[in-house]
């Protein structure tokens, strides 16, 4: 993201480094080498006005991703909330439908995933056009590290306080369209029943001023058939 970096130690630890105004980004695999000032969220230590100086170039390892659910990420067994740390920088995969997207440029670059009981919204900061080809209400699956939104421990807290999951997808690849959106959706469904019901409210309107223009001269006939019988 702008500021924020996600970096893996050579002790196989996850540090979040939320770099100084400024301070460019480090390319993804490159080896580099970090200082800032720590702040721990209760589970990790990371690195607040951290800057960074690249040492060498690594290539990325080819890392699988562990295809996962947000159930299994969030909950327990017994469907209660669980902050599992250990998912804090891990590669997952999952499945669901996009909800929503950003309205413009202007806002953030992220997509509303949603997973059946959970939502979790995923970040394409790195590949922007990554979801030029996504249709709303089509279901993916999105590949990238989790991160685990926790604030910084202050020692007043009694329990972490968590904001949620923020999946970080890294190129266009991570995002692959499973099924394209249903023809008909629940808006559309909606437009559709609005239209009917205003053509039968149409349709009883015509009809009440057929029947009433047929009363109307059915009275006029009547009242002159009276007249001519009378005279």
């Amino acid at each position: 993201q702008p500021n924020n970096v996600l970096l893996r130690t050579d002790h196989d630890r996850i540090v979040r480094l939320m770099l100084c105004a400024g301070e460019s980004l480090p390319a993804y695999g490159r080896h580099c080498k970090a200082v800032g000032h720590p702040v721990s969220d209760t589970y990790h230590i990371n690195l607040t006005y951290a800057r960074v100086r690249t040492d060498e170039d690594c290539a990325p390892t080819d890392e699988k991703p562990e295809v996962t659910t947000a159930e299994r990420i969030y909950l327990n067994k017994n469907g209660e909330l669980e902050i599992k740390s250990g998912y804090h920088g891990r590669l997952v995969s999952l499945d669901g439908v996009v909800q929503s997207l950003p309205d413009s440029d202007i806002d953030k670059k992220q997509l509303l995933l949603d997973c059946g009981k959970l939502k979790v919204p995923v970040d394409f900061s790195a590949c922007p056009n990554a979801v030029r080809d996504i249709p709303l209400g089509s279901t993916i699956t999105a590949t990238g590290r989790c991160v685990l939104e926790i604030a910084p421990w202050q020692s007043t807290d009694v329990l972490p306080r968590f904001s949620g999951l923020l999946l970080v997808v890294r190129h266009a690849g991570d995002l692959r369209v499973l099924v394209p959106p249903p023809w008909l959706t629940v808006g559309k469904l909606l437009v559709i029943v609005a239209a009917l019901l205003l053509v039968l409210l149409a349709v009883f309107i015509r009809n009440r001023i057929l029947r009433r223009i047929s009363a109307i001269r059915l009275n006029d006939r009547t009242q002159l058939a009276v007249e001519l019988h009378d005279s």
